[in-house]
């Protein structure tokens, strides 16, 4: 039974979404059926868009309630359904969806790897839900699944996926876009020191995926006798660059 205190969060609230802390407030292991799901589960059903209508399959007739995370966020909300509910569970559908293709032998071996190292104090199912919650979206939920697979494929570390998750959550999802579809140059480039950055750059800057600095500035000696040319400046000038983190998002990562 829900009671009144919690009947007042749902349909209406215009508050940026924040599941974690009602689901963990609800004392439900979540984490429990997330670490299973991406363990054990055959994903293959997950299939097609994630559409209002798919959404009120799930919720009203039981659609992949053999999928352990679903079955686990459907038995919350049998009394009342939020908003936050509806688009907490797109992203936790569409994550998954996204990684449906990594066999799950292979993803259980990464998962236990994280979770037996004592150098990560949040396990790997509970990272993932925190991350899922502060998407603004389940476009942005998809992006988060290709970088995990970038990570289950072992072109990346753990710790790089999660840097770069923090960075495909903060980007407005046109600026992640552009980035992953522009020519090369828009980002690497040199030039004069008064010309960049500009202003189209720092969306980029802001968030990690570029960086820029100046080159080193040296005195030349000319090749005219001429005393007023015989000496003259180089450098100085900007380079804008891919930063790590960057060339692994740019190079791994498809427009949705």
């Amino acid at each position: 039974m829900i009671d009144q205190k919690n009947r007042g969060k749902c349909i209406g609230q215009d508050n940026k979404s924040n599941n974690m802390e009602e689901l963990n407030e609800r004392k439900i292991p979540l984490d429990v059926s997330f670490n299973e799901t991406i363990k054990q589960s055959n994903l293959a059903s997950l299939t097609g868009e994630i559409t209002e209508s798919f959404i009120d399959s799930v919720l009203n007739d039981g659609v992949l309630k053999e999928i352990p995370i679903v079955s686990s966020i459907l038995s919350l909300n049998k009394a009342i359904v939020t908003i936050k509910d509806r688009l907490f569970l797109k992203k936790i559908i569409s994550f998954f969806i996204g990684i449906k293709h990594i066999d799950a032998k292979k993803r259980a071996k990464f998962i236990d790897e994280i979770n037996e190292d004592n150098e990560h104090k949040i396990k790997v199912g509970d990272k993932l839900m925190y991350i899922l919650d502060q998407c603004d979206d389940h476009l942005i939920a998809q992006y988060i699944a290709q970088l995990f697979c970038v990570y289950l494929e072992e072109k990346i570390s753990y710790s790089d996926f999660v840097k770069g998750s923090k960075i495909i959550q903060s980007i407005y999802l046109k600026d992640l876009e552009f980035f992953l579809t522009a020519p090369c140059d828009v980002f690497a480039r040199t030039a004069k020191a008064e010309e960049a950055p500009h202003e189209e750059d720092f969306p980029f800057i802001n968030v990690g995926l570029i960086g820029f600095g100046n080159n080193d500035i040296r005195l030349e000696f000319g090749r005219s006798w001429n005393e007023s040319e015989k000496y003259y400046l180089s450098g100085g000038d900007t380079i804008v660059y891919f930063t790590s983190i960057g060339r692994v998002i740019r190079e791994n990562l498809t427009k949705i």
